[in-house]
């Protein structure tokens, strides 16, 4: 039973987390269904509603920065869960565990390694109360396979109906009218395969399904009233689903409904998926039809009124050219408005919106490491440590014999020289206890008390390696120190307190505090965790005796003398001192932004705040950004490096705390507090100072929050804003977006190239030969000459050779293959007739189209039998300064090199050509004869290419290798 336990666990840990995604993000994506299907293409709405599909495959764990929901997730989560658990009259969970059955880890005591993560809680072991009966996540996963076998009774049920249809249709001819439609209507929609017919009494419209094996379903009686126009209307709607791949996102999205059915909305998910996808289907027709739409359109009402008496037998994955009469009124409105015109604009619309959604709302799990925006908080240590403890399973050594006497007291202020360390905590207090005790004696120093570690880093999203901790000693009030140490001034806090002796150096001990906290009702507040070791007083090693300290409170009565209140701030104007690294700057960035206010001679309006966006639990001090920041006066100006800012009005939670601004202050406690009351946090910490530091010294603190009541208005809300942004991008693409299809501008360069023959020196013939040109997009790049198109597709990683004088083209994979790609005899040429020669480099340069140009000199020669033959000189002249991607054209003209038989040496040598060819002049010698071929560029501009520059040009027939004719030899 332990281990079914176990396997239910683990089970829980995939679809709980994914049961609350996916129901955040249908919430969110019908909410921009409010708003975009008033205007939005259908191709966008539909990409929505398959991210929900794509979010069911993806694991709920999936985290971006990007991403909006990261952020928010574990509060939301962490808050409800300790709603539920505060609902007694004590902090427990239904499933407490005796502290008597709890075993121990072997680890080190060090709290980097130890502080409990809730991520870990559902699979482990302890959960599964080690005992014979079942836990609640087994009966749930019981009924969850038993849902399942009852959805794929029904669904086999289905299949073997359809099959039934199969073996019951009577023989019907099909007449040829409706054969040759059927072939042509493939044929115009480029699909291989036919579907294989079938005919049903129960069928009362066409329909297609089946995902391998398409078939078309036709009712008995189906050719007695119909036309041949209203055939093909059917027909291209019909294959129009195969050829989009309907049937199977249709499969797809029945298949996660089995899986996830304990989710209703799932069938809302699919009833509005199949209203768009028909929609779609509908504009692909348009697309075919053009203005002949209006044909199809009476077909769908003709349809229609058939069906508005009939019932329409439902099937399994069955996709109709009518399913939903009431869903007419739109598909028909849409049919008017000419999608057509718009086709590229609208799939590069749906594209973006997809991205744009992918990105921020699809990972929803907790933020990780990231350097916050300004809109946001990574504080999801502070709640999940305190919230849910999570207590490991592993053997121990000899701890048990380790007392807890937990205490719960106010610490003395605490004025002490630091030593900030990254990395593994347990392999190095030792060493950075040496090592700050060291530098405080060079510095003549003498401590105060008893060397203390101060941990923040959360272990669940931080390795050891970067784990960011603090290693000190007190000392006197006013003592100053030099980097690498550093002064912390820490004020007086109700702390939960441990003091433990014959601690080694691996004893977890912090499990066992933090449990036994949680046993007696309190809630820790971290960050920070600290230790302070005692050992030398009786003759031991310094962490044989060790006291620990950490922030706590019982969450009835609430942190002492914090009292959280509900406000909304106003909106200001803001001066601002960006600040990179360490808190510790904090008094130094207070004075630069006092100093800057006395010589400007600026104004405040209202007490200086700070704004603190990095999370200690995550990232390490170096990474650390923040403000300083003043309210001043609408119309203020700043200089370098201070900014002006415009601050929003914010609903934020509050605490106000006495004492002077360079005190550290009970943020973790403040942070848990605040879920607790249903508040989820959402923007950076602010501390705000008053003005008069010295007689009147407080700091309030404050976070933007949202109330979880409304989480779900607040999220529709949030998603109807995003289709509000989302239309002005669709107008703005409408106007200005640059597209493949409509507007988007490439590089463009033309080459003229001419032949000039001298006969004894002199010039006797000048004869224009063509014109080349060159295209060169993001990823792909096409070169023109007189009989041939080359085309090199980065992102395919494709090379496509086209012989425009016989209609011919041969596609390859990269890097090329020439035994695969040349005709036996041709190979054969390569092989024994190879190109090489030497490249010299100049100093030259010329002028072309205002570009410099630099000269190399090429000679070059044919290789046969050992021998040089053929020799050519050609001069080149490159540039840099061309607004394109070069690297695609070098990859271009490497790829021709290995075609154009160059050897390796000689492709290596030529590589030193960088940049554009601006000018090319091959001269070959037979005396007294000399022809000199003329490439020089003309133009650069950037332009919009014609349609198919970048494909091979239709009803060109491919071949499978490239001859000698291809090569012009």
């Amino acid at each position: 039973m332990a281990v079914l336990n176990h396997i239910a666990q683990l089970w829980w840990q995939w679809m709980g987390p994914m049961l609350l995604q996916v129901t955040v993000l249908i919430l969110i994506i019908s909410g921009l269904e409010l708003i975009l299907k008033k205007w939005a293409w259908p191709q966008i709405r539909y990409g929505l509603w398959i991210l929900v599909l794509i979010k069911l495959l993806i694991p709920p764990g999936w985290y971006l920065p990007s991403s909006v929901i990261s952020h928010f997730q574990p509060h939301i989560k962490q808050a409800v869960l300790s709603r539920v658990e505060i609902a007694g009259t004590s902090f427990t969970t239904q499933d407490r565990i005796s502290e008597s059955s709890i075993p121990e880890q072997t680890t080190a005591h060090s709290p980097a390694e130890t502080l409990p993560q809730p991520e870990k809680q559902a699979i482990s072991p302890l959960h599964a109360e080690t005992g014979e009966k079942p836990v609640w996540q087994t009966w749930a996963m019981g009924i969850w396979l038993f849902g399942i076998l009852i959805y794929l009774t029904l669904l086999i049920g289905k299949m073997k109906k359809l099959r039934s249809w199969h073996q019951q249709q009577k023989d019907k001819d099909i007449p040829p009218w409706f054969h040759k439609i059927l072939v042509q209507t493939a044929q115009r929609l480029n699909l291989d395969n036919l579907p294989a017919i079938v005919f049903s009494d129960k069928a009362v419209t066409p329909a297609v399904y089946g995902m391998f094996r398409p078939v078309l379903l036709l009712p008995a009686n189906y050719f007695d009233t119909l036309s041949e126009n209203e055939a093909k209307h059917v027909l291209l709607h019909e294959l129009a689903h195969l050829k989009r791949g309907d049937l199977w996102l249709h499969g797809l999205s029945l298949f996660l409904q089995i899986i996830y059915w304990f989710n209703p909305l799932m069938l809302w998910v699919r009833k509005q998926m199949k209203h768009v996808r028909e929609i779609c289907c509908d504009f692909t027709v348009a697309n075919i039809l053009r203005e002949k739409t209006g044909e199809y359109r009476q077909t769908l009402l003709n349809t229609a009124r058939e069906l508005l008496t009939e019932k329409v037998e439902p099937g399994l994955g069955l996709l109709g050219v009518f399913e939903e009469p009431f869903w007419l009124v739109t598909r028909l409105k849409w049919l008017e408005k000419k999608p057509w015109q718009n086709q590229g604009l609208a799939l590069a619309a749906a594209f973006f919106a997809a991205l744009i959604i992918t990105f921020s709302i699809l990972p929803m799990a907790g933020a990780e490491k990231t350097r916050p925006t300004s809109s946001t908080i990574d504080i999801s240590g502070n709640v999940s440590e305190s919230v849910l403890p999570e207590i490991t399973s592993a053997p121990v050594q000899d701890s048990t014999k380790i007392n807890f006497n937990i205490t719960i007291k106010n610490t003395d202020p605490l004025y002490a020289a630091v030593l900030p360390v990254v990395g593994p905590p347990n392999d190095l207090f030792e060493v950075k206890v040496k090592q700050v005790t060291e530098l405080l004696k060079k510095s003549g120093i003498k401590p105060t008390g008893s060397p203390f570690g101060r941990y923040f880093s959360d272990p669940e999203k931080v390795t050891p390696e970067n784990s960011y901790w603090e290693v000190g000693y007190p000392v006197k009030v006013g003592t100053k120190v030099n980097p690498p140490l550093e002064i912390i001034r820490v004020a007086g806090w109700q702390m939960a307190s441990a003091v433990i002796e014959g601690v080694k150096n691996t004893d977890p001990v912090w499990d066992r505090f933090l449990k036994r906290l949680e046993t007696r009702g309190y809630v820790p507040g971290f960050p920070p965790a600290m230790e302070i070791w005692t050992g030398e007083f009786v003759n031991k090693e310094f962490w044989w005796r060790t006291e620990l300290l950490i922030q706590a409170f019982r969450p009835e009565t609430g942190y002492p003398g914090m009292d959280i209140t509900i406000k909304k701030t106003e909106p200001m104007t803001a001066l601002v001192l960006p600040m990179d690294g360490s808190y510790a700057q904090l008094p130094g960035a207070v004075e630069k932004l006092n100093n800057y206010i006395r010589q400007k001679k600026i104004k405040p309006a209202g007490p200086q705040f700070g704004r603190f966006f990095t999370s200690q639990t995550t990232e390490i001090p170096e990474n650390y950004y923040w403000e300083m920041c003043c309210p001043v006066e609408p119309g203020t100006e700043a200089e370098p490096p201070f900014e002006i800012q415009e601050i929003d009005s914010n609903n934020v939670v509050s605490a106000v705390f006495n004492g002077p601004a360079n005190y550290e202050y009970p943020w973790g406690a403040f942070l848990v507090m605040s879920v607790l009351k249903g508040k989820i946090p959402g923007g950076p910490g602010i501390e705000v100072y008053s003005p008069d530091q010295k007689k009147n010294p407080w700091i309030e603190l404050q976070i933007p929050v949202m109330h979880m009541s409304g989480f779900v208005e607040d999220m529709i809300e949030w998603g109807e804003n995003l289709g509000r942004e989302m239309q002005k991008m669709g107008n703005s693409l409408a106007n200005s977006m640059v597209t493949p299809a409509v507007k988007h501008k490439v590089c463009y360069i033309k080459t003229v190239n001419k032949i000039d023959t001298y006969t004894f020196w002199k010039k006797t013939k000048s004869e224009f030969d063509y014109i080349g040109e060159l295209w060169i997009d993001e990823d792909k790049t096409v070169l023109i000459e007189k009989n041939k198109k080359l085309i090199y597709d980065q992102g395919k990683m494709t090379f496509s050779y086209i012989n425009l004088r016989d209609s011919t083209f041969v596609d390859t994979g990269l890097p090329v293959d020439l035994s695969n790609l040349f005709t036996d005899d041709l190979y054969w040429n390569f092989k024994n007739r190879k190109v090489t020669g030497k490249v010299k480099e100049t100093n030259k340069t010329l002028d072309i189209l205002s570009k410099q140009c630099k000269l190399t000199e090429l000679t070059f020669w044919d290789l046969i039998d050992g021998s040089k033959k053929n020799k050519r000189v050609s001069k080149v002249w490159t540039t840099m300064d061309v607004p394109c991607n070069v690297e695609l054209f070098h990859n271009l003209l490497r790829i021709m090199r290995t075609l154009y038989n160059r050897d390796e040496s000689l492709i290596n040598e030529m590589e030193k050509l960088l940049g554009i060819q601006m000018q090319v002049e091959i001269t070959i010698t037979k005396f007294p004869r000399k022809k000199v071929y003329l490439s020089t560029v003309e133009e650069i501009s950037q332009m919009v290419p014609p349609d198919g520059v970048f494909s091979v040009p239709d009803g060109f027939e491919k071949k499978e290798k490239l001859s000698k004719r291809d090569m012009n030899l």
